[in-house]
């Protein structure tokens, strides 16, 4: 898999007059994974998606939090196809 890929936004954004029609994701290393640790324990899902969406594109928290949830939802994908999936249930991993 590509280490960069790009969102086209079906629904662009406008960030301090400057519009933003795609967006690019880079694979996580896990210093990205570890910058995680400084929210709150009682962060949602939703919460560290936002900050790790804005981690790999570069773009901020509050960039992120302007996007159609349709194109966060692209970008998530993208992100969780970078990562590995957990084995199967009773699929004979690692004991």
């Amino acid at each position: 898999m590509a280490s960069i890929q790009t969102v086209k936004l079906s629904e662009p954004v406008q960030v301090r007059g400057q519009r933003i029609s795609e967006v690019t994701v880079r694979r996580p290393k896990v210093k990205d994974l570890r910058a995680l640790d400084h929210l709150d324990v009682n962060a949602n899902d939703l919460t560290r998606g936002i900050e790790m969406a804005a981690i790999l594109t570069g773009l901020a928290a509050e960039t992120i939090d302007e996007l159609d949830a349709a194109d966060f939802a692209a970008i998530s994908d993208v992100i969780a196809g970078f990562l590995p999936k957990p084995p199967e249930p009773g699929g004979g991993g690692r004991s």
